[in-house]
């Protein structure tokens, strides 16, 4: 009888034992880190989207006009370029490029959009129709610039030119490029839009101004 009381003794003893389990803290902080951690992920991923300006509303108040004088088809004589922009909404009026030599004729003429002034990539950092509007006539200027005219007489500069530097058969009119250089006349530059780039020069073959190579 005691060898049964023993035994049913140590059973008890060892069933507590056995479920006595020691319980461990979750660890909360882990939890949050990688919450956190998820939301950094979330963020760098899907950064803010960058807002452009929509012209749709921007008026010229008045008509702009801007001219420079400069040696261009005859370099005994001063050539006048003008820019004429209209006066109302950029998508719906015409602005005109033109080129008058010494005598007053009209040696070349381009029309275009006047919202084609504008580069899409610059209207990120345009907030309303007042801004636009000062930004295309400052466009507008800076296309009768002193800059916008390149020197093409050393032919070892010009190969290095990402443009001008191509092979003959991506120019719209090489004899005409051959001709300025020889001659040592400048060519002209007009940029449009984002990457619309003319360079023009003046033929005294066909007696106008023409397209000499465009890009891109």
């Amino acid at each position: 009888m005691y060898k049964n009381t023993l035994v049913v003794f140590l059973s008890i003893l060892l069933f507590y034992a056995c479920n006595k389990v020691e319980k461990k803290p979750i660890k909360k902080t882990a939890i949050v880190s990688d919450t956190l951690s998820q939301k950094d992920t979330s963020t760098v991923a899907h950064p803010p989207a960058e807002v452009y300006f929509d012209p749709v509303n921007t008026v010229i108040k008045e008509e702009f006009k801007d001219s420079l004088s400069a040696k261009f088809s005859d370099l005994s004589t001063e050539d006048k370029f003008i820019i004429t922009v209209p006066k109302g909404n950029i998508n719906e009026t015409t602005s005109v490029f033109q080129i008058f030599n010494s005598v007053g004729e009209l040696i070349y003429e381009k029309s275009f959009k006047t919202r084609y002034m504008a580069n899409g990539y610059h209207l990120i950092h345009i907030k309303n129709d007042e801004e636009m509007e000062k930004y295309i006539l400052t466009e507008a200027k800076e296309m009768v610039d002193p800059n916008s005219f390149t020197d093409i007489s050393d032919k070892n500069e010009i190969e290095k030119d990402g443009v001008l530097g191509q092979s003959k058969d991506d120019f719209m009119n090489y004899d005409a490029f051959i001709e300025c250089q020889n001659d040592k006349r400048p060519l002209f530059s007009i940029s449009l839009a984002e990457e619309d780039m003319t360079y023009i020069g003046y033929s005294k073959k066909l007696k106008k101004v023409v397209d000499i190579i465009g890009c891109c």
